[in-house]
């Protein structure tokens, strides 16, 4: 039987999933609309997370079953092979990234255990959650104002190495954010908060390089392509 606190949970879970369909309407290079597609995705993708989240999965085991279970969803939809693992990635990095930071946050400022804080403010966290939810829906929609799939140009190796700077800035959060739980020292949460804002700072500029360098790519191949055209014509 469902109590409060689960209820709670599976609304998180559903906005996830409703941001990760959100994505990928909003980058598949075919303009249909695939509303049943949509809608099992969604339910689905919560039921999955909601079930490892109140099953204690540890939270890189949790991580890598979703990613599995995210990249093999992305083929219901029209996309190039590498902008598919690009594109759930990503989605894991804003997500734990901005939760992070916002857990991290209320935590230093309240001057409290991160164990104390999950135990004694439960309607807190869901609004938390909530807030957290709404700063990853503005940060993917100021990202797809910037990039789209059919307008990716770089190389395999370029993006290969995009996503690996990701996964490892995932994996190193994941890492120092239950480190500071088990020390559970003040300082150390600290110290653990600062390398994360740190890391997630460095993804950023990662990411601008990264468009950067499609944007250069694509103005490259516009100049051949006119310069072409242009002998062609004479």
């Amino acid at each position: 039987m469902f109590n409060t606190n689960n209820i709670l949970s599976f609304i998180l879970c559903l906005f996830d999933s409703l941001l990760f369909v959100f994505l990928l309407n909003h980058f598949k290079i075919d303009d249909r609309r695939k509303w049943l597609t949509d809608l099992f995705l969604t339910i689905g993708i919560t039921i999955l997370v909601f079930t490892l989240t109140i099953s204690g999965v540890a939270p890189h085991l949790k991580i890598l079953v979703l990613t599995i279970v995210l990249f093999i969803c992305t083929y219901l939809y029209d996309f190039k092979w590498e902008y598919r693992l690009i594109l759930v990635v990503f989605y894991h990095f804003i997500i734990i990234s901005i939760e992070l930071i916002v857990v991290s946050f209320v935590v230093n400022t309240l001057d409290i255990s991160i164990d104390d804080f999950s135990i004694n403010y439960t309607s807190s966290i869901f609004l938390l959650g909530l807030i957290s939810k709404f700063l990853t829906f503005i940060s993917m929609i100021l990202f797809s104002k910037i990039l789209k799939p059919a307008n990716v140009m770089l190389s395999l190796a370029i993006n290969a190495l995009f996503v690996g700077i990701l996964l490892i800035s995932i994996v190193s959060m994941i890492l120092l954010f239950y480190l500071s739980i088990v020390i559970g020292s003040q300082n150390i949460n600290n110290i653990f908060f600062l390398i994360c804002s740190l890391i997630i700072l460095i993804d950023i500029a990662v990411i601008c390089l990264y468009l950067s360098l499609n944007e250069y790519n694509l103005k490259i191949q516009k100049e051949e392509v006119q310069r072409v055209y242009n002998k062609l014509y004479e």
